[in-house]
């Protein structure tokens, strides 16, 4: 199987698992004297059927991700890493630049440290 077919199976048990935890929850309670639309607990074994399929695929996954370098000679693991603390880095600086361009929610004596807003640190 090549990588880019686990990845569209992985997609799509991973969807499948949210599926039935939604079919859990929605037979899990339901009023007095009335059974279920399915068994909660056949859905579980399910569940606990294809979460082993899945983590057999995200092992191989894993290791074609260690095994596959990229043109600079980083694994894909590398890669994926370095690209999770990139978005991690570009979210935090624009939540700060986001909230650094919002207007105040109150105008007035207090509002602004003295000599006008404060942002990391440089005086704007």
């Amino acid at each position: 199987m090549k990588l880019a077919e686990a990845l569209l199976l992985r997609s799509y048990i991973q969807k499948k698992l949210a599926s039935l935890r939604e079919r859990i929850k929605q037979n899990t309670i339901v009023q007095e004297g009335e059974k279920p639309s399915e068994d909660p607990n056949e859905l579980i074994v399910q569940v606990i059927n294809i979460a082993d399929e899945l983590q057999k695929l995200v092992l191989k996954i894993n290791e074609a991700n260690l095994k596959s370098k990229t043109e600079k000679g980083r694994t894909l693991t590398e890669a994926l890493s370095l690209r999770e603390i990139l978005i991690l880095k570009h979210s935090i600086i624009q939540t700060t630049a986001n909230s650094a361009a919002k207007p105040p929610d109150r105008y007035g004596n207090g509002s602004y440290p003295a000599g006008g807003v404060l942002w990391l640190g440089l005086d704007r």
